[in-house]
């Protein structure tokens, strides 16, 4: 089938499934076996009228199409988002003389909660930082720990550092590791023919 991700809703294609974003209690993608494989699952909970709740999978959806899920449920998280407050909002206000009251103390604290953030920021700005030779040491260990073929960083027997490239016309000697046309700096020897 053919999953599409609409404003209104998610529909499915064959056999045909919409399910309106009011609807949609809840969004999992994932897989649950192995997180290497090409495919994930996603599941939909879907909050009916009353106490239950109704649950769709749709397996085998490429990784590739995430970006289409990630989009959908931001633009489904921020129309919540906006619809609760705007369902606040005549709450708040409400006309009588409770309601400006309320909205009187809550303007009152977001000021001094902004005070508040100005002192933390020039806290934050007072904090001791990092030496030069700290930061130094620090980079130089990350990149200890990258390996040039990606792997965790796993002793290879060989430092980045220390690898060239053969050219064919040096007299090298080796480890007999796995590594053909690399060789370290301190295996260059010169041979002397007597």
């Amino acid at each position: 089938g053919m999953l599409v991700f609409m404003r209104a809703g998610l529909f499915f294609l064959k056999p045909a499934v919409f399910v309106p974003s009011s609807e949609i209690a809840s969004v999992t993608c994932g897989r649950g076996g192995s997180a290497s494989t090409r495919y994930v699952d996603l599941l939909i909970e879907q909050a009916a009228e009353g106490s239950k709740t109704s649950r769709l999978e749709f397996s085998n959806i490429d990784r590739g199409h995430l970006g289409a899920v990630q989009g959908f449920v931001q633009n489904l998280l921020e129309a919540r988002e906006k619809e609760e407050r705007s369902a606040d909002e005549p709450r708040a206000k409400g006309g009588s003389e409770e309601g400006a009251a309320g909205t009187a103390n809550a303007t009152k604290e977001e000021e001094e909660d902004s005070d508040n953030e100005e002192e933390d920021e020039t806290y934050r700005d007072d904090a001791p930082s990092k030496s030069q030779d700290e930061e130094e040491e620090s980079d130089e260990d990350s990149d200890e720990e990258e390996d040039s073929d990606g792997s965790d960083g796993a002793d290879s027997g060989f430092e980045e550092e220390d690898l060239t490239l053969l050219s064919g016309d040096e007299d090298t000697e080796t480890d007999g590791s796995d590594c053909e046309g690399r060789k370290t700096r301190s295996s260059k020897r010169r041979r002397t023919d007597s």
